[in-house]
């Protein structure tokens, strides 16, 4: 059966009583808005970074993506995403609030055609990547207990390598004690 980490504690909890699975991971969120453009604000495939850190708006970076390719936009129009690291509200209205804020700032950054833009959509992730303390990250022991092995990128370095990594690690555990 595949669940994820906080799963994977409730399981193992109701199980036997104990918590084999302490430490799991803390979760990154991050909120992306797609917002469809007649006019690009920017010239070329760059990703706008906010310098100025959270007092400046809730907007981590954004990009014009149909500037790295046509194809994700129709012709004669833009898409253009903004990312939102540490939020991922999950009420409507909550959701409509961030992405105000959001608008506000990509407005700030690129002139009023911002007001004419139109929301594609608006996506949190509360689980988007673990969160990483330190760089350096150390691999853990795939198996829990007897018959009980766990993988993903929150056993490993946040990224899909580390979930490919812990997974293989599994794998081979699973191999080696099935012999």
């Amino acid at each position: 059966m595949a669940v994820d980490d906080e799963q994977v504690r409730s399981l193992l909890n109701h199980q036997n009583g104990r918590s084999p699975t302490s430490g799991l991971a803390q979760w990154n969120r991050t909120t992306t808005f797609y917002y469809a453009a007649d006019r690009t604000p920017i010239d070329g495939p760059l990703l706008v970074l906010n310098g100025d850190g959270p007092a400046a708006g809730p907007v981590n970076h954004a990009m014009v993506l149909s500037q790295a390719s046509e194809r994700y936009a129709p012709p004669g129009m833009h898409l253009i995403a903004a990312n939102v690291v540490g939020r991922a509200p999950q009420s409507e209205s909550q959701i409509e609030q961030l992405e105000r804020a959001t608008r506000a700032q990509l407005e700030r950054w690129f002139g009023a055609g911002v007001t004419g833009w139109t929301v594609v959509g608006g996506y949190p992730i509360v689980h988007a990547l673990p969160h990483c303390a330190h760089a350096e990250w150390q691999q853990s022991n795939p198996q829990l207990m007897d018959g009980v092995y766990v993988c993903g990128d929150y056993r490993e370095m946040p990224s899909i390598q580390g979930a490919l990594a812990s997974g293989r690690r599994a794998a081979e555990s699973v191999l080696r004690h099935s012999s």
